[in-house]
Parts: structure tokens; C-alpha cells; sequence
């Protein structure tokens, strides 16, 4: 499996990789596998993968790049929805603790069931 390393027009040092995967327990337009588009700090999927791209210039790497799809890692979802900012999941804060969180979602809970109620709905 060759690996490209670019720089885009922006100065960004990517990597880019075919990915085919070894189980059918993916999305069905990932069955046949994907370009994987990678650098510090995001990573982008374009599929299908296009033939002969290991041997294209860099500049068409960049197009490539351009029609790729990001993706949002699951680490970082879980660190947004409890409200960490930054989008390097290694940079980011800490999670806050179980305890917290377990309050803020009780409250949040107790929040809709008011609501629910103004509304006349059983609760």
C-alpha cells in the first residue's frame, strides 16, 4: 500500500492513502474501499478510489483533496457535545467529570418534562 506525502496551496503537509476494507461492516459506499487524506489536524475520505493515484502529481493530489469528504472523529463529537473547544483532540480539555455531567443531564431532563407538561403531554 504506497503512501503520498504533498503539501497542498496552503502550505499543509498531507499523507494520502488507499484504505480497503477487510470486513463488509461498513457503509455500503465504502465497501470498495477509499482514499484516506490525512494531516495534524483533520483527515478526509473520497471514495471511490480513483485509479492510478499513487502515480498523479501532487497538484492533482490537491484536487483529489478538494473533492474529499472531512471526517469528524468520534473522540472529538464526544468532546464538542460536552463543550470542549479546539479541534485537536489531543489539545483539547479534558472531559468534564462523570458526576458533572450526570447533573447536567439530569437538568436538562427535568427541563424538558417542565416543558412537556406546560404542554399538556403526560409525562
Amino acid at each position: 500500500m504506497p503512501i503520498r506525502d504533498f503539501t497542498d496551496a496552503g502550505g499543509v503537509r498531507w499523507q494520502v492513502w488507499a484504505t480497503t476494507p477487510m470486513r463488509g461492516d461498513v457503509r455500503p459506499q465504502f465497501a470498495s474501499g477509499w482514499l484516506a487524506f490525512e494531516c495534524e489536524a483533520e483527515r478526509r475520505r473520497l471514495t471511490p478510489i480513483p485509479p492510478e493515484w499513487a502515480d498523479v502529481a501532487d497538484g492533482e493530489l490537491c484536487v483529489l483533496l478538494a473533492q474529499a469528504t472531512a471526517v469528524t472523529r468520534g473522540a472529538e463529537v464526544a468532546l464538542t457535545s460536552l463543550g470542549a473547544r479546539g479541534g485537536d483532540v489531543a489539545a483539547s480539555p479534558a472531559p468534564p467529570p462523570l458526576g458533572e455531567t450526570v447533573a447536567r443531564v439530569r437538568a436538562v431532563m427535568r427541563e424538558v418534562d417542565e416543558t412537556l407538561r406546560g404542554d399538556g403531554v403526560a409525562v
